[in-house]
């Protein structure tokens, strides 16, 4: 049974209890009789856990990696590309059971989608065969996904709070051409 509930405030922000159970009545008539039947549902609300850093991926983010992406695009193009690489990483991520705000190192996930959306936008920039816009695409493309193979996501399977295991880094090479 699929129920649509308006959002529920926090009764104890304080507190460190991940789970809370709510109670639903339904009330309805029965045909027959006529007489008003009560059936009482219980669901539990997940609080989420936020990550210590900002997952929030901004045009400057994308300058700081790479300065000169400002030269042949403007912030709202960054931006979109920034969007797109965000879902492509995540939709990645659930892939392989990583629950991307479950990534252990926050920095690892923005670097990804950097690397990302930096690659997505060299690649729409390429105009000829082996020009400097395919090779940065190479090289960026290269980068995000060596990085998304040994990404570590924290695991908690019986939801308790506390890491069951961690995803295991596989060994990743990074090769630098200039």
């Amino acid at each position: 049974r699929a129920v649509t509930i308006a959002a529920i405030a926090d009764p104890d922000p304080a507190s460190s209890a991940r789970y809370k159970e709510y109670y639903l009545g339904i009330n309805f008539t029965l045909v027959a009789s006529g007489q008003v039947q009560t059936t009482i549902e219980q669901f539990e609300v997940e609080r989420i856990l936020s990550q210590v850093d900002n997952l929030t991926i901004t045009v400057q983010d994308a300058k700081d990696i790479y300065p000169t992406i400002s030269a042949y695009l403007s912030d709202p193009q960054i931006l979109k590309y920034i969007t797109g690489a965000t879902d492509e990483v995540k939709s990645e991520l659930a892939s392989k059971g990583i629950e991307w705000s479950g990534v252990k190192n926050p920095k690892d996930f923005k670097r990804i989608v950097i690397f990302k959306a930096i690659a997505d936008a060299s690649l729409s920039q390429i105009q000829e065969s082996d020009d400097k816009f395919e090779k940065r695409y190479n090289i960026y493309n290269t980068r995000a996904n060596k990085l998304l193979t040994c990404i570590n996501a924290v695991v908690d399977t019986d939801k308790d709070g506390v890491p069951d295991k961690e995803t295991p880094p596989k060994p990743s090479y990074y090769i630098m051409v200039r």
